[in-house]
């Protein structure tokens, strides 16, 4: 049986000669899923710079939405769909989302890997949901 995912980003912010935060919206998708994961994964003290960890997506074959939240103090490089290079680099306390309403019809997310561009001093963590089919 399905269940009902609902995403919402709110956005504040200035624009061009008008008040501080006077502007708003906020952007959001609805749809069904089939399957989960959430959780996180510990980056622990020493781990060295280069060192792949993947998303686990348990069983999501194909992701409609994927919310990444990286709460190390440095950068992470994200590689999607067994990329072997980074896409692109999340900052500390970045977040990545993707949601979609359905899954796309060619390449859907099936993979995420995030790589330490730095070695932690503290363990350090990243977050993430997974939600699919």
């Amino acid at each position: 049986m399905a269940d009902q995912l609902t995403t919402a980003t709110s956005v504040t912010y200035t624009p061009p000669k008008a008040a501080a935060n006077s502007g708003q919206s906020t952007l959001g998708t609805s749809g069904v899923y089939n399957a989960a994961a959430v959780g996180s994964i510990d980056i622990p003290n020493g781990t060295i710079v280069g060192t792949v960890f993947s998303i686990p997506f348990n069983s999501v074959d194909n992701a409609k939405t994927v919310i990444i939240r990286n709460d190390m103090t440095s950068d992470v490089g994200v590689r999607l769909n067994g990329a072997v290079a980074d896409n692109f680099e999340l900052a500390p306390s970045g977040e990545m989302i993707i949601s979609n309403p359905v899954a796309p019809g060619t390449t859907p997310i099936t993979q995420i890997d995030v790589v330490t561009t730095a070695d932690p001093t503290n363990l350090e963590r990243l977050f993430y949901f997974v939600f699919g089919d």
